[in-house]
C-alpha cells in the first residue's frame, strides 16, 4: 500500500487516501456453530475492490459447513433459491460455469443465512436471505 501512494504522490495525486482494510466479526456462535463474516476492501488509485468472506464450522465436528448444511429445505430446493438470489443481482450463465454454489459465501444470523453470491461488480456486497435450520 505504501508503494501505492508513493508513487501517486510522485505523480501529482498527493491528497488521495488509499486503503487495505479487512474486518471480520463472529455473526453466530449456538448451538455448536461458529460463523464469521469478514469484510474487504481495498483502493489504490484504480478500480475499488470489496470482498466478502465467510466461515462456518460445526464445533463438536471441526467441519467447514456449506450453505446446504445450515439452510432449511432439501438440497434441490435450496439450490433453485440460491440460482434465483444470484440472478437477482445479475448472476448470467458465465457465473454459474465458474461458481460452485456449495462454496458460495453465507453466514448464519439471527435464524436466517445471508448469501453473498458475490456478482462482480456494485453487487459485491449484496446478499439475500434463506430460513436457517438454527435459531
Amino acid at each position: 500500500m505504501f508503494n501505492y501512494a508513493k508513487d501517486g504522490a510522485n505523480n501529482g495525486f498527493k491528497n488521495l487516501s488509499y486503503y487495505d482494510a479487512t474486518t471480520a466479526k463472529i455473526t453466530y456462535n449456538k448451538n455448536n456453530v461458529v460463523s464469521f463474516k469478514s469484510e474487504m476492501k481495498w483502493w489504490a488509485g484504480g478500480v475499488a475492490e470489496d470482498n466478502i468472506g465467510s466461515w462456518t464450522y460445526s464445533l463438536k465436528s471441526g467441519k467447514k459447513l456449506t450453505v446446504y448444511d445450515v439452510a432449511q429445505g432439501s438440497q434441490a430446493s435450496i439450490k433453485k433459491k440460491l440460482v434465483k438470489g444470484a440472478k437477482k443481482f445479475g448472476a448470467g450463465n458465465v457465473y454459474f460455469k465458474s461458481t460452485n454454489l456449495k462454496k458460495m459465501n453465507f453466514v448464519l444470523k439471527k435464524g436466517k443465512v445471508y448469501v453473498y453470491p458475490q456478482v462482480y461488480g456494485y453487487n459485491m456486497d449484496k446478499y439475500f436471505t434463506l430460513p436457517a435450520r438454527y435459531k
